[in-house]
Parts: C-alpha cells; structure tokens; sequence
C-alpha cells in the first residue's frame, strides 16, 4: 500500500534488496520518486491481496521473465535449474483446503518456468486465483494444476530458510497457535530453528530491518570451540589480528 513506503518499503530497499540484481517495487499506485510500479488496483491489505499478485506476476513476465533465471536469492539458488517447475520457501499446509503452498509472509521464489505456468494458469483460468484475501495458498493451489510443485527448503538438519516470524520469536519458540497448526513440518524453536544462511524473516520492523542488517553484513563472530585452551589461544590470535597502532 501507498502509505506504507516510508514506513517499511524503504528499510528493505535501502538494506537487503540493494543486493539484488533487480529490485522491483508494486503498489496500487505509481510512484516515480521512490521508485514502484502502479498495479490500477484497489487499495487494502487484504481485500486486493490477491488481485496484485496476479497483476504482478504478469508484469514480471512481461518484463523479465528472459532477463532472471530465479526471482529471489541467489546463493541458495545455486544448484536449482530454472527450467523446472518449481517454487521455494516455507512450507504450510492449509488444515481446511487440501493443498500445500508457501506462506506469503516470508516471500516465496518462483523459477522461471513457475512464473510462466502460473500466468498461463491465470489467462487460462481467472479463477484459478479469485479475488480477496489468501494470495499465497491460492497461487500454490494454482500452480499444482499445472505442474507445479513445492519444494522443501530446509537444510539437511531440518532447519528453516524461510522464518514466518522475527528472530527472536522463532528463537523463544512463541508461536501462535495458527503457526503448529498450519506448519508444514515439525516446528522447531530455540539454537536449532534456523539455517546457518537463513532467506528471509517476516513481521520484522522497519528500524529492526537496520539491526538485521548491522549483523549480518557489518560483523563477524569468532567460532569456540568449548575447548577452553583451544578457545583461549583462539581469542588471544584474534586480538591480536584485530589490533592496530594509532600514529600522531
């Protein structure tokens, strides 16, 4: 929405999405100065929810869709092809509709050939996502009829990429009851809840987006052992690297 550029918009362009090889901006309507793209939608959170993303995904192919392989993140996207039919992100699993999807929160990433078979979908079938609220079970519900398929992200020991809540929530382990009862897999909370190199975070705050980004770009931490002979010469060497003389 308009009034949520400065708000939130702003912090992931001038943080993370600087790091992408292309950044695209939707809205319900245009604006040249920050920049985003005018979808000629109805305003509202969840009333046209739906109604962007298929006006987005449209756009994207029009514009794009030979330009990128993928639509998202690079590095874990390094053995995938984008020829194949698949979506990432985090796994939930609608308890009442029958179908497996990526929860929208986090962001999902659709290849290549996803974004062409879920606008084909969509010319073909315009009611394959309806109007209203839900855009991303009903674009999972969409693509699994033609051909499409959900790809599990997590690592080799079970831990997400794809975080539908803030750090520290998926750290504590306070999650809402709608989260255990929506999950795709075991849901996991405290050291072992995240990948090592974690995607994405949801209902992160705009200042908290700059904190997110002192951490993971501006600093790095000294790995210990628990070997405390082995850790105190760890330490001691990487004082030492560390230090530097002041001249007048």
């Amino acid at each position: 929405m308009p009034e949520n550029l400065l708000t939130r918009t702003q912090y992931v362009r001038d943080t993370w999405a600087r790091r992408c090889d292309k950044t695209v901006y939707f809205s319900s309507k245009e604006n040249a100065e920050f920049p985003t793209i005018g979808l000629d939608t109805g305003d509202g959170h969840h009333a046209f929810q739906a109604q962007k993303a298929k006006a987005a995904w449209s756009y994207v192919e029009k514009h794009f869709i030979n330009d990128f392989d993928f639509f998202y993140k690079r590095q874990f996207l390094s053995d995938k092809h984008p020829e194949r039919p698949e979506y990432y992100g985090h796994i939930f699993k609608h308890p009442s509709r029958n179908v497996t999807y990526m929860s929208g929160g986090p962001g999902f990433i659709l290849t290549r050939k996803s974004v062409k078979l879920l606008n084909q979908a969509i010319t073909d079938h315009p009611e394959c996502i309806p109007d209203g609220r839900g855009e991303d079970w009903k674009v999972g519900k969409c693509l699994s009829t033609v051909g499409g398929y959900a790809v599990d992200t997590r690592d080799e020991q079970g831990r997400d990429r794809f975080m539908v809540f803030d750090l520290k929530r998926h750290v504590t382990g306070a999650y809402p009851t709608w989260y255990r009862k929506f999950n795709g897999s075991p849901v996991i909370n405290g050291k072992k809840c995240c990948a090592r190199y974690p995607i994405s975070f949801h209902y992160v705050r705009g200042l908290d987006i700059l904190t997110y980004e002192w951490f993971f770009y501006s600093q790095r931490v000294t790995s210990f052992t628990g070997n405390h002979k082995n850790d105190r010469a760890k330490f001691s060497s990487a004082m030492t690297s560390s230090s530097h003389t002041i001249k007048d």
